[in-house]
């Protein structure tokens, strides 16, 4: 599986000041809050509010199986990933549980 990922910021939530570079969890962890939260992405590291800012998508998602490997796209659609995608973008969070009965409803 692709574990590499672009160069990712965290940032203060609060004063928007930069930390440091973002490790590949807290980018999974940034992304997956933002599914929930409005999209701002908050994470507590350390006791502090973060988000991690970088342009994430696309990105790689798989399956917890890894037998489902889709693109996600900013607008929350999905499509087949390519060798070149599986390449080249970032790994983003596992799908949900959710997130895979719904695309098996789309069928």
């Amino acid at each position: 599986m692709n574990t590499r990922i672009r160069d990712f910021d965290l940032m203060n939530y609060a004063t928007a000041q930069y930390i440091r570079k973002a490790t590949p969890e807290e980018f999974a962890s940034s992304v997956a809050a933002s599914w929930h939260d409005g999209g701002a992405g908050v994470i507590d590291v350390d006791g502090l509010s973060c988000y991690v800012d970088g342009d994430a998508y696309p990105m790689i998602q798989y399956s917890h199986d890894a037998s489902i490997c889709l693109v996600a796209t900013e607008r929350g659609e999905f499509r087949v990933a390519t060798q070149d995608d599986m390449d080249t973008l970032p790994v983003g969070p596992d799908l949900s549980d959710e997130e895979i009965e719904l695309l098996e409803e789309e069928k």
